[in-house]
């Protein structure tokens, strides 16, 4: 699946209360493998992320990211299900202002089919997010 993306969002400045439209292209393409076993189904994905901002005022928050996800879905019933998913996300900022990240997470989850068109389904799971250190935005005193 491949989605291109254009979005324009407004973004508030705090210090003089004006508000300046802020443009950028988000390009997200990949691919994912499903594997049928039955009762159970694997799906395997890769995508691939980038963030364009479209001026140089916000240009410091252009990035690519790599994803990586899987999950297990197991069938309990003919309308209802559960398993685990996990995913990890690469972010690389293309300016040396905010910094890198990675980021993990872990759960298990249940989805079931109420009609035709609608799908319930609900996760919970544990997450981390791992920031590299040393670009232009550091961290303050009161929050290490």
């Amino acid at each position: 699946m491949t989605a291109f993306r254009c979005r324009t969002i407004r973004w508030m400045k705090f210090s003089s209360a004006m508000w300046s439209i802020m443009a950028a292209l988000r390009i997200r393409s990949g691919v994912s493998v499903l594997w049928d076993l039955n009762k159970a189904v694997l799906t395997f994905g890769y995508d691939h992320y980038t963030y364009i901002s479209t001026t140089d005022t916000f240009s410091y928050l252009n990035r690519n990211a790599e994803i990586l996800s899987f999950s297990a879905y197991f069938a309990l019933t003919s309308t209802t299900g559960g398993g685990i998913e996990t995913t990890a996300v690469f972010d690389y900022y293309n300016e040396d202002f905010l910094n890198d990240s990675s980021s993990f997470s872990i759960g298990p989850f249940i989805e079931t089919q109420i009609t035709n068109y609608l799908r319930v389904r609900a996760s919970i799971g544990y997450q981390s997010v791992n920031f590299d250190h040393g670009g232009g935005l550091q961290r303050s005193e009161r929050f290490q």
